[in-house]
């Protein structure tokens, strides 16, 4: 049996955007990133490594995607227990794995491979792998996400992205995001510290985040 795949679905996305989008403007103040967004070329493989410390870390992602990437189709690596219940979101671009499973995760990581050789797609990865609290000492950074660039053998881009949802002086919290150094798959590869040495400064440049910062933000 194999993990589930993306369907993409136009009518979906539509809904999608739509209905999520709605649901976040409703939900927060405001969406505000405080560093420059790397400059990613027609021709690099990309993967996306977000912190993972809410329900919500997905749909930011998504949102983010819609203002710096969006001339690239989205594919979310996503817990197939998950992905069963909410099906729907196969229709957006995720996609499944099953930890227990290893002829699942084999086929997962075949899978991340196609899509990355099409220089069209990009992938996102929480490599924590499970929500853990933001302010946590220092991140759960799993090494899966070496398997993936072992199989994808081409030089891939790895960039780290933290989220922070702040409270302030407004009936509703604001969404603040940083980018890391954008990596090469071949360090990570040998050094897999440098990765997650990444998304911990990341995040640790979002910690002392206050509400009123927003104004010297991209609000996107």
């Amino acid at each position: 049996m194999s993990a589930i795949r993306a369907d993409h679905s136009l009518w979906a996305e539509k809904l999608f955007d739509f209905y999520i989008n709605r649901l976040m403007n409703k939900t927060f103040h405001g969406f505000y990133h405080f560093s420059d967004f790397p400059l990613i070329s027609q021709n690099e493989k990309l993967i996306v490594t977000p912190n993972h410390f809410s329900w919500w870390d997905g749909f930011f992602m998504y949102r983010l995607k819609q203002r710096f990437i969006s001339d690239r189709k989205l594919y979310l690596l996503m817990l197939e227990s998950q992905l069963r219940r909410f099906w729907f979101f196969s229709k957006v671009g995720a996609y499944s794995i099953d930890p227990g499973n290893p002829k699942k995760i084999i086929d997962t990581i075949n899978y991340t491979s196609e899509i990355l050789s099409s220089k069209d797609n990009f992938v996102i990865i929480f490599p924590q792998g499970e929500i853990e609290p933001h302010d946590i000492a220092g991140l759960n950074v799993k090494r899966g996400i070496t398997k993936v660039i072992e199989r994808s053998g081409d030089e891939i881009s790895v960039l780290p992205v933290a989220f922070k949802i702040v409270y302030g002086e407004e009936k509703n919290p604001a969404v603040f995001s940083v980018c890391g150094e954008k990596l090469n798959s071949g360090d990570i590869a040998k050094d897999f510290n440098i990765l997650s040495d990444a998304m911990n400064s990341a995040v640790a440049e979002l910690k002392s985040a206050k509400f009123s910062d927003y104004k010297s933000g991209i609000k996107y």
